[in-house]
């Protein structure tokens, strides 16, 4: 026997359809978001555009870049500060 439900837009789902929906809901969920690493040479070679990368070591973090297959600093780019003026002025 099949069981059968009628969702509130009035289509009808299917009990192995509900259950393969809401499984794929989950997995989903578990993805990891953030990735720490102690340098950013363990990160993994292709990157994900929904994660973040964590470098513990120079205390950085990263985001992957698909058109560029490359991870890019999130903020500044603390290397090309020549000079920082703290007078105010």
């Amino acid at each position: 026997m099949v069981n059968t439900y009628i969702g509130l837009d009035g289509l009808q789902w299917y009990d192995s359809e509900i259950k393969d929906y809401i499984s794929k809901q989950i997995e989903d969920s578990k993805k990891q978001i953030v990735i720490t690493a102690d340098s950013y040479l363990e990160f993994p070679t292709l990157g994900d555009v929904e994660c973040i990368y964590i470098d513990k070591g120079e205390n950085r973090v990263y985001r992957w870049d698909d058109a560029n297959l490359k991870y890019y600093t999130v903020g500044s780019d603390y290397n090309e500060i020549e000079i920082i003026d703290g007078t105010g002025k």
